[in-house]
């Protein structure tokens, strides 16, 4: 495309049309691109939501003991719900 847009500064002959069709296809080309990116953040959106992973796994804890207690009190209250 610069190179038709210098041959019209310079003087230079260009053929008639040819840097029309240059900008158009440049154009479409992009806005196919742009759909295509944000189709592909939304299906990559929807692939994390369908995964149903956790956010993140504690693998070793610090400092905190082990109490079946809280554990069996929210079964009790899910029971009771």
């Amino acid at each position: 495309m610069s190179y038709g847009i210098w041959r019209i500064f310079t003087g230079e002959y260009v053929v008639p049309g040819w840097l029309s069709q240059i900008v158009v296809s440049c154009l479409t080309s992009g806005a196919i691109m742009l759909s295509l990116g944000i189709l592909g953040e939304y299906v990559g959106r929807i692939f994390e939501e369908v995964k149903n992973r956790p956010l993140y796994t504690v693998f070793t804890t610090v400092n905190l003991e082990k109490d079946n207690a809280g554990r069996e009190r929210l079964a009790r209250e899910k029971l009771s719900a």
